[in-house]
């Protein structure tokens, strides 16, 4: 009688089927999925600037707004004198960063144009 010990153990992994690698745009795709609510006057606007500069959603349009904002250098900007530039232009803070990122020089190292 045959007790099924003396059978060849199964290795799952081995024995598995080889995973196909993924596709190209499921390894670009972003990975953190946010919700942004819009007065739908908002959600006008955003979508006539998005579709004036050729941008495909709203949310392609406010990515490259920000990108100024993803070099090393663009938040270490003092508090005071973030407040000042907005003070001066009748701007908010955040608005203020924007701006003090996109008028300073690059940084050579970053790779981005200012």
């Amino acid at each position: 009688m045959t007790t099924g010990l003396d059978a060849r153990p199964t290795n799952v992994v081995e024995d598995a089927a080889p995973r196909k690698s993924r596709s190209g745009t499921e390894t670009r795709r972003r990975s953190k999925h946010m919700t942004l609510r819009l007065l739908p006057q908002e959600e006008v606007v955003a979508q006539v600037v998005a579709d004036e500069f050729d941008k495909p959603s709203i949310q392609a349009l406010i990515i490259d707004a920000c990108q100024p904002l993803m070099s090393p250098g663009a938040l270490t900007v003092d508090r005071e004198s973030l407040q000042a530039l907005a003070q001066q232009h009748g701007i908010s803070e955040v608005q203020a960063l924007l701006l003090q990122a996109l008028t300073s020089p690059a940084d050579p190292s970053s790779g981005q144009v200012a």
